[in-house]
């Protein structure tokens, strides 16, 4: 049995069970493609900008990032689509909240663009529907600190707390707001924390890297006996 982060293994009921025969093997992407120049963006991007990516629906958090965007001025740019839309873009309205750019759908070349650009990525999601945060790794890639939440799933495996980002408890939107208020203004923490990114996306979430470590599972001793042993029957 094969799950995809150490919290899966730690929190599910169902993989407790059958611990003595899992494996971890964490999700990897082709970071190749993170590291080309840059490509197609939206017309008039602000300078320094927070990035969202990510359906409008309700596990995703973006009403915590409503209230922790209140009477702040940091750009925050959010791509997706989703039931929530009209909600949220009424909901900010409501609060005043000038500094939110709604981009809608946008092409996968537009998301590398705007992953390269960001200052940040923001994922602000409340619950475990949130399973791993491929979004994560694809910031790394790009040297972007992420600044995510405390969840019992693998999205606080794959950004590492202090590391290559920042984590905050799930639906706490002064902790969220406090946290990004510390990387946009202490530039040192920002440059650690960015090159720490861009190693851990390499060392530990490249496609490679998954396919090394599933090899060594399924090469092992004791499965390779198990194959052979499959194939007399």
């Amino acid at each position: 049995i094969i799950v995809t982060s150490p919290q899966m293994l730690q929190y599910s009921p169902w993989s407790q069970s059958y611990a003595s025969k899992t494996h971890v093997v964490p999700l990897g992407v082709p970071l190749g493609r993170f590291k080309n120049p840059l490509v197609s963006v939206p017309d008039h991007l602000p300078e320094k900008f927070f990035l969202c990516v990510g359906r409008l629906a309700a596990y995703k958090g973006y009403d915590v990032l409503l209230n922790a965007l209140k009477g702040q001025s940091w750009p925050v740019l959010i791509v997706g689509q989703g039931p929530l839309e009209q909600e949220l873009k009424t909901l900010a309205t409501q609060m005043g909240i000038s500094s939110l750019r709604w981009l809608g759908e946008c092409s996968d070349e537009e998301i590398v663009g705007l992953m390269q650009r960001c200052y940040a990525l923001l994922l602000p999601s409340v619950d475990e529907a949130e399973a791993y945060g491929i979004v994560q790794i694809e910031a790394m890639a790009c040297g972007k600190p992420v600044i995510s939440s405390d969840l019992k799933s693998g999205v606080p495996f794959v950004n590492a707390h202090n590391v290559s980002g920042l984590i905050v408890p799930p639906r706490d939107a002064q902790a969220l707001s406090t946290a990004m208020g510390c990387l946009w203004n202490d530039a040192a923490l920002y440059q650690r924390l960015s090159q720490a990114a861009a190693q851990r996306a390499q060392a530990e979430f490249s496609e490679e890297k998954m396919l090394e470590r599933l090899a060594e599972v399924l090469l092992s001793p004791h499965y390779s006996d198990l194959l052979a042993a499959g194939s007399r029957v």
